[in-house]
């Protein structure tokens, strides 16, 4: 019986082998429609599923496919989930622009998961003398009368800070989108401070605009979100914020206002047993006595640590095992 299966698989394969094409190359043009429109989206978008490997890599343009031939250029067009990615900048002279853009693809995006990213400026528009004040309270209100019809369909939202103070805008986005967000839907959040800012305090909770949000629908929002990719943010270490991951990506500020011990990461790492990426950077993590037990974390595919203090990762290794036998390669 133990050869009958390979045996059954020989012959499926050989009964297959006439249909086969040969050797020829098929041309990319000649591909059937829906097979093109995957390639493109794979292409263009981050995936977060089980081959997901990186949350920093950069999507292709699907401007630069459009521009390849007029054949793709009508894919792309005729497509919503090519328009789905919408940027906003909030001050300075291309603000305007943005939001212009912003409006016609989300138009087009219909209902295609939508990657919304934001940023207050861009960074050849920073006055250093600035940095850190406040961004108007009607800036904000503009930004959310924009997004906020948008967010039950938003799969990734990126926020990008480099002269504003961010709170009460990092506040206002995550209030709306866990107000109207589907929870099926959302699946990354991505927040980058520039280190010349004060690292931000503890916005992982959103206190929530006029106090219209409950405790239980930021536990059932952060509880569903898999993807978390974060820098230059206080974090409260001894509470673990985002239960259930499966990809972590922390890039600790120059100023670490909560400095973590191995116990706070041992529960990180207990809360998202299904974890398959662990980027850790410029972090400082001090040995608890006694030393936890090391999880398994049979999915974890990536770890990558960096850092000046060579026993901190020594301290984070040690925290992490499997179940699975080790086999060199």
């Amino acid at each position: 019986m133990s050869l009958a299966a390979p045996h059954a698989l020989e012959v499926k394969i050989d009964q297959n082998e006439p249909h086969r094409a040969s050797n020829v190359m098929v041309s990319i043009h000649k591909l059937h429609l829906e097979i093109l429109i995957m390639v493109f989206t794979l292409a263009t978008k981050h995936w977060i599923n089980e081959d997901f490997e990186d949350i920093g890599a950069e999507p292709v343009l699907s401007t630069t496919l459009a521009s390849i031939c007029s054949f793709w250029r009508g894919i792309i067009l005729e497509s919503p989930a090519f328009r789905s990615e919408i940027r906003l900048v909030l001050m300075g002279p291309l603000a305007d622009k943005y939001y212009e853009r912003a409006i016609v693809r989300a138009g087009r995006a219909q209902n295609a998961p939508l990657w919304i990213h934001v940023q207050d400026t861009t960074t050849d528009e920073r006055p250093i003398d600035q940095n850190g004040e406040i961004l108007p309270e009607h800036i904000i209100t503009k930004m959310i009368q924009l997004l906020a019809p948008l967010m039950p369909s938003v799969y990734s939202l990126s926020i990008q800070f480099q002269q504003f103070s961010p709170d009460s805008t990092v506040q206002a986005l995550l209030t709306s989108w866990i107000q109207h967000t589907s929870l099926d839907i959302a699946k990354r959040l991505d927040l980058f401070m520039s280190p010349e800012l004060k690292e931000m305090e503890a916005l992982v909770i959103p206190r929530g605009r006029d106090e219209m949000l409950s405790p239980t629908q930021v536990s059932a929002f952060l509880k569903k979100l898999p993807s978390v990719r974060i820098q230059n943010i206080a974090i409260h270490w001894r509470k673990p914020t985002f239960p259930g991951l499966t990809n972590l990506y922390v890039g600790f500020g120059l100023a670490i206002t909560y400095v973590p011990y191995q116990q706070s990461i041992s529960d990180i790492l207990t809360a998202s047993p299904q974890l398959r990426s662990l980027v850790m950077l410029d972090f400082f993590v001090m040995a608890s006595f006694p030393a936890p037990t090391p999880v398994a974390l049979d999915c974890l595919r990536q770890l990558k640590l960096e850092t000046h203090f060579s026993q901190s990762v020594a301290n984070v290794v040690s925290l992490i095992s499997s179940t699975h036998a080790m086999h060199s390669t």
